[in-house]
């Protein structure tokens, strides 16, 4: 089986740090290596492929002029050198593979109209998000596939520190001023790790009058890692303020793989992620979380690791994947 796998336009592949869509585009090729699939990866100039197999496509440039189109026109002038792969497995932001190959399996990675990949064998990477797609899909179905991630990257550790985590974008769509606003009220210790954004100064500001909050930024992997191993509980009211649907949430699944629980808003597909009382707490209001906060020692992180390797490796993903392949060889189309 020969698949070409296309990553996005906007950043290389793996992401330096921020970019979940990298981040799964690279791990399913991992696992399709390991099940023997000949993949070749697609990606940004300067990305790597863990099959060996690279097509550059063109400079990383998240949010440039020009650059989907500039993606667009380059996957339509390989438009020969495609068509000898069994299978196109479209990750890109604007899904232009349909155009060029009968066989295209397209990933919606958040709220991204099918029209775009012409209603065409549609994935969706939580059931949330497929909810959201099935009315725009012309009737068609929607497929699920969740993301996975590395476990032997997300090492478990049972003893945790006395600090919390919010560990996200750091603006309010994924709730960073609540998760500091809940911290003050607590009198909670609890880092701050991300790509600033709108509630940055504010934390930075309040990290430096008070000793229990500390704002750390981007940070490495090798840190952020550690973060998740040695926090008490991982703090995402994403979607609070109703103004972001959180398709997957990658955050929740490596913090769990640390044997770290989740407390996050009920929102996207967090109640797809989390077991409620077993491996975190889904959350309808502020004083949800402030009681869950109470409740985190009932947690065990053995039970938050089982999760995700029961149902959240990039191995498990690579599996579901090579199924909907075989289903598009086989002439079975959704």
């Amino acid at each position: 089986m020969k698949v070409a796998l296309i990553s996005t336009e906007a950043l290389i592949t793996p992401p330096r740090r921020y970019g979940g869509v990298e981040s799964m585009v690279y791990d399913l090729c991992k696992g399709l290596v390991e099940k023997g699939v000949d993949v070749t990866l697609f990606a940004c100039k300067g990305s790597q492929s863990p099959s060996g197999k690279l097509v550059e496509i063109i400079d990383e440039g998240w949010g440039r002029t020009g650059q989907c189109e500039a993606f667009e026109k380059r996957i339509v002038d390989m438009k020969h050198s495609l068509k000898k792969f069994d299978v196109i497995h479209d990750n890109s932001h604007i899904k232009p593979c349909w155009k060029i190959h009968k066989r295209v399996l397209n990933t919606l990675h958040w709220e991204q109209n099918p029209r775009q990949c012409h209603n065409n064998n549609v994935v969706a990477i939580s059931e949330q998000l497929a909810n959201w797609a099935k009315p725009r899909n012309k009737g068609r179905k929607v497929r699920v596939v969740h993301h996975g991630c590395d476990l032997s990257k997300y090492g478990f550790k049972k003893d945790k520190s006395d600090r919390f985590l919010f560990l996200s974008a750091i603006n309010s769509a994924k709730g960073a001023d609540v998760a500091l606003s809940v911290a003050k009220d607590m009198n909670l210790k609890m880092d701050f790790a991300g790509l600033g954004g709108s509630v940055s100064g504010s934390i930075e500001q309040e990290s430096k009058i008070n000793p229990n909050i500390m704002y750390l930024g981007e940070v490495t992997e090798e840190k952020k890692i550690s973060l998740y191993q040695n926090a008490r509980a991982l703090i995402f009211p994403t979607g609070v303020h109703g103004n972001w649907t959180e398709a997957f949430g990658l955050v929740a699944i490596e913090a769990m793989s640390c044997g770290t629980p989740v407390i996050a808003w009920n929102n996207g597909a967090m109640p797809e992620i989390i077991t409620q009382n077993k491996t975190g707490f889904i959350c309808n209001s502020i004083e949800d979380i402030k009681n869950s906060i109470g409740k985190i020692d009932n947690i065990k992180p053995e039970d938050c690791r089982k999760r995700v390797e029961e149902n959240f490796t990039y191995q498990v993903m690579a599996k579901k994947y090579i199924k909907l392949y075989k289903k598009l060889i086989d002439g079975k189309h959704w």
